[in-house]
C-alpha cells in the first residue's frame, strides 16, 4: 500500500522537486482513488508559500488512512454507480431521492434535500463522487444511515 502511495508521488513529482504542486497532487489523489480530492482533502497542502504545496511524507501520511478505507470507499463507489442511472459522473437531487426512496424509504425527502444541499457545489445542481461520499457520511453521523 504504501509502495502504491510512493508511486504514485514520484510519478507525478515532475522534475523530482521533492513534492507535489497543487495540480499535481490532485492528479496522484485521482490516480490512487479513482475521484477527485475535495476542499477538504486540498486543504492538507502546504499553504505557507507562494504556492500550495505537498511533501512526501505528508502526502504518505494523508493518503494511507484513505487508502486503508477502501472497503468502505468501494461500497460507497457502487452506491454512486448504481444511483447514476445515467452514467453521467455526476448526481442529481433526483438521483438521490430515487435511489434513497428504494433503499431508505425512513429518510423524508426534506432531509434528502437538506443534506444534498450541503454538498452541492454553488451555482450547480449535482454532485460529484467525493461529495456523494462526503453527504453519505454526513447521514451517517446524523444517524440516518447505519
Amino acid at each position: 500500500m504504501e509502495g502504491d502511495i510512493l508511486t504514485s508521488y514520484n510519478k507525478f513529482d515532475r522534475g523530482q522537486k521533492g513534492y507535489l504542486t497543487k495540480f499535481e497532487y490532485k492528479l496522484a489523489f485521482s490516480a490512487l482513488l479513482g475521484y477527485e480530492p475535495c476542499e477538504a482533502d486540498i486543504a492538507q497542502l502546504n499553504h505557507t508559500g507562494p504556492k500550495p504545496t505537498i511533501k512526501k511524507f505528508d502526502f504518505l501520511s494523508t493518503m494511507l488512512p484513505k487508502l486503508n478505507s477502501v472497503g468502505k470507499d468501494e461500497k460507497y463507489k457502487q452506491m454512486f454507480m448504481a444511483f447514476d442511472v445515467k452514467s453521467r459522473g455526476y448526481l442529481t437531487i433526483e438521483d438521490v431521492q430515487m435511489a434513497f426512496q428504494h433503499f431508505c424509504k425512513a429518510i423524508p425527502d426534506h432531509v434528502i434535500e437538506q443534506a444534498f444541499s450541503e454538498f452541492v457545489q454553488e451555482g450547480s445542481s449535482h454532485i460529484s463522487y467525493g461529495s456523494f461520499c462526503n453527504m453519505l457520511e454526513y447521514t451517517r453521523d446524523k444517524g440516518l444511515l447505519s
